[in-house]
């Protein structure tokens, strides 16, 4: 093989690393992120407790009735600050559209749909009640 053959191979297996590497970060990063986010839940705050201190199913049992009811307060809370999160940004909406062109107003309000179906927002709720 020549030489410059070799150093393309080099080459190539190095991208390939890099890559096989950054992939790999990246899922690693996103299933954390999902993590997260299921913590906000009371189900999910459970399962990820119960799994970081590796607790036995007799654990679990006794542990159950104190966890449910933390697991329960931290879903309201999260559930309460995204709606007055909602409230606080559209009263800002309300106070700055008279102030923008119907450009922007248009701009604002296809960026606010985008958080119109999270939990919390009123549209939504609406529609689980």
């Amino acid at each position: 093989m020549s030489r410059l053959q070799l150093l393309l191979i080099g080459f190539l297996l190095l991208a390939a690393g890099f890559a096989g590497g950054w992939a790999t970060h990246r899922s690693m990063v996103v299933d954390r992120m999902h993590d997260v986010a299921r913590m906000r839940k009371a189900g999910g705050f459970e399962d990820f407790l119960y799994r970081r201190i590796q607790a036995t199913p007799e654990q679990q049992k006794t542990l159950d009735p104190i966890v449910q009811r933390y697991g329960m307060r931290i879903d309201s809370i999260h559930h309460r600050f995204g709606v007055d999160r909602r409230a606080m940004i559209d009263q800002m909406h309300e106070e700055i559209k008279p102030l923008l062109t119907e450009e922007q107003v248009e701009k604002l309000n296809r960026f606010s749909r985008r958080f119109e179906m999270r939990d919390g927002h009123p549209k939504k709720r609406r529609q689980r009640d």
